[in-house]
This record gives C-alpha cells, sequence and structure tokens, in this order.
C-alpha cells in the first residue's frame, strides 16, 4: 500500500524532532523504544494494516533512516 504523502503521526515520540538530536545514544534509545511499542501495538490491534500501526511504522522507518544517514556521513 503506497501513501501520496506522509501519515501525521500519533505517537508519543513524533514531538521530537529528528533532525534536533545531538547525542547518538538518544538517538537509538529512542528508536528501539518506539520499535518495542510498535510491536505492542502489532499485538493489540492484531493486524499489521492499521491506521494506528502504519503510522507508527513510518515514524520508526524515518528514524531508521537517519540512523543510517548517520553512520554514513561518519564513514565519509
Amino acid at each position: 500500500m503506497k501513501f501520496s504523502a506522509p501519515i501525521k503521526s500519533s505517537n508519543p515520540l513524533s514531538g521530537k524532532r529528528i533532525q534536533s538530536y545531538q547525542a547518538e545514544d538518544e538517538l537509538h534509545t529512542d528508536t528501539e523504544n518506539l520499535r518495542k511499542k510498535l510491536v505492542e501495538l502489532v499485538c493489540k490491534e492484531g493486524t499489521f494494516s492499521s491506521l494506528a500501526v502504519l503510522e507508527m511504522s513510518q515514524q520508526l522507518d524515518e528514524y531508521i533512516v537517519h540512523m543510517q544517514k548517520r553512520i554514513k556521513s561518519y564513514k565519509h
């Protein structure tokens, strides 16, 4: 399923702007916490396709991409 625009997230970590992270540890911790919340939400919802799960999954994707970009920038 494709979306033409990102869904606005309702997850608890969405208020944090990813670009504002100064500490790698903080970004990693928040990413891991969001991953755990996503697993819990999938179990609660019983499906991967609910709107809440999709929103949180997109937010987690953003965190992961940001971490990958940081790692890549360290290598260059």
